[in-house]
């Protein structure tokens, strides 16, 4: 065993969920034979799960999802539409006709090429006008079987907006608005293509609509908009692909997804979880029954692990890295105690803020510029005199571990609100960077209103920590989450607005509280704080 991890919130199983994992890693020149080898957490039952025929070849790695679902090849992953797929397509200077994305529609006059459509980062295979507002594209397959899928994911690489209908059915969007958007209709936001640097591009899981498909042809209709004439590039590169239950009919559409995707067939799954709280040993034994390997995973950070470094020992990483190669940097353990707060801020009398929490050989560092605490940001040796509005940021430290997580508070002493308030932090960078800051115009703003390809027009998301103060000065609410700006032309206002998003990355995947006292609902993904644009 080479990596586990009881804290995952950033890797996704083919149902869409993030479980417990356990790596495998054949270091050897040979391949080696799993079968009836065995993964277990309990030490007086060691074929608590067992692995099916199968091998795990020299310098390989190998992912066992530790999710209570046990499953042994669940089964595969189909790609319906690829780079390879033929398109008919259009860039309109008119109005289109509303029934453009139904299966029938009649594509007279409309050009064809093959997908990857766009101009300006040198990738595209269909290249279409420099300039253009948008682009209109009908991808063709075909299904020999509907009722062996069991989930299916849109990802698509795009610059700078883009609604996809499947049979006249819109499943996806991403900065635009309106109903069947028109021609001219420009991107919300600017959102730069990744596929052409390196990168992976967005899921979109459209599951809640396989029941559009039918056997025979299918149709994936998509419109990208740039953000405007004078942008430099525009892209549109998408993939449908398929997950398959192997139980059903036999299912021949489709090819293997390619690797960019990270879609892995044969998902394995064993019929335990790991403990996120308490310490638990692993054990890998093989068909003899013999113990070939033991891992103790103890507590260890949100979206770390416990794993072996070069040397052959256990320790902790500040980030996984499942199926690949563990990271070079390691610690000896993970501080899972958190700064605790004498006051949890919000309005206050000048005060005298004391911060515990700390254990033996730990120490508490903190800040007030509202940068997260390092190592080397002053150490708390007493009580903190707050006299003016002030962000206290803490964590807590000790020798070759990973540190906690950074709590904030925010205080506001000798202030007058009748008014909740709630309260943004982050990193200065992260807002008023002048190359990197969401906030700001940046150095490639156009001049005229509303300023397209301002930093603020970029689909930026940084992270944020919101806390939210009732009337009564109590903390309703207080989570890490991720921010970006919104809107359209209102981003252009001095005063721009939020949106917040609670991702498991973040630590949290909901923002519990009650914001609207005409609404049942506590409990959100995400939240707008708009500039009433």
């Amino acid at each position: 065993m080479n990596e586990a991890a009881s804290q995952n919130s950033l890797y996704d199983d083919a149902d869409g969920d993030s479980p417990d994992w356990i790596e495998l890693y054949n270091g050897s020149d040979e391949t080696v034979s799993l079968a009836n080898w065995s993964l277990t957490d309990d030490v007086d039952e060691p074929s608590k799960w067992s692995f099916p025929a199968m091998a795990i070849s020299p310098k390989s790695y190998l992912l066992v999802w530790a999710s209570d679902k046990d499953r042994q090849f669940s089964g595969q992953y189909r790609t319906f539409v690829t780079t390879e797929h033929d398109v008919t397509y259009l860039t309109p200077k008119s109005a289109v006709a509303s029934d453009w994305p139904e299966l029938n529609f009649d594509t007279a006059g409309w050009s064809t090429g093959k997908s990857g459509l766009g101009y300006g980062d040198n990738d595209d295979t269909t290249i279409v006008e420099a300039g253009v507002r948008s682009i209109f594209a009908r991808f063709t397959f075909n299904l020999d079987n509907t009722t062996a899928i069991e989930q299916l994911f849109l990802d698509i690489d795009y610059d700078d907006a883009f609604v996809a209908y499947l049979n006249g059915k819109e499943i996806a969007r991403n900065n635009i608005g309106g109903l069947l958007p028109s021609y001219n209709t420009p991107a919300t936001a600017s959102h730069e293509a990744v596929i052409y640097s390196g990168g992976s591009p967005e899921r979109f899981d459209v599951s809640a609509f396989i029941d559009e498909l039918i056997i025979g042809d299918n149709v994936l209709a998509i419109q990208v908009h740039n953000h405007g004439e004078s942008s430099s590039d525009m892209s549109m590169r998408p993939y449908l692909t398929g997950h398959i239950n192997n139980g059903e009919l036999p299912f021949t559409s489709g090819v293997t997804p390619p690797a960019l995707l990270k879609l892995t067939d044969n998902e394995l799954h064993s019929n335990f979880k790991l403990s996120s709280t308490d310490p638990e040993t692993l054990y890998l034994i093989d068909d003899t029954g013999e113990l070939v390997h033991s891992l103790l995973v103890g507590r260890h950070s949100l979206n770390g692990s416990v794993g072996i470094n070069d040397e052959g020992e256990s320790v902790y990483f500040k980030e996984a890295t499942p199926e690949q190669e563990n990271s070079s940097t390691s610690f000896l353990g993970a501080v899972i105690n958190e700064p605790i707060y004498s006051h949890q801020g919000g309005l206050v009398d000048d005060l005298s803020l004391i911060i515990s929490g700390a254990e033996t050989g730990q120490e508490i560092r903190y800040t007030t510029d509202h940068s997260v605490p390092t190592e080397t940001s002053p150490l708390y040796s007493g009580p903190i005199n707050i006299d003016a509005d002030t962000v206290i940021r803490a964590a807590i430290f000790a020798p070759n571990a990973i540190p906690s997580p950074t709590s904030t508070r925010v205080f506001l002493p000798n202030k007058d609100h009748v008014l909740p308030i709630i309260s943004l932090v982050t990193e200065d960078k992260n807002l008023w960077d002048h190359h990197n800051g969401m906030y700001v115009s940046g150095p490639n703003a156009n001049s005229i209103l509303p300023f397209f390809n301002s930093n603020f027009w970029q689909d930026w998301e940084k992270p944020m920590h919101f806390s939210m103060y009732g009337r009564d000065n109590n903390l309703l609410v207080e989570i890490d989450l991720g921010a970006k700006i919104f809107g359209g032309w209102s981003r252009a206002n001095e005063q721009r607005s939020f949106s917040l998003f609670a991702r498991g990355r973040y630590g949290e995947k909901e923002i519990e509280g009650t914001f609207f006292d005409d609404l049942p609902y506590d409990k959100f993904q995400s939240l707008v704080l708009r500039n009433s644009g």
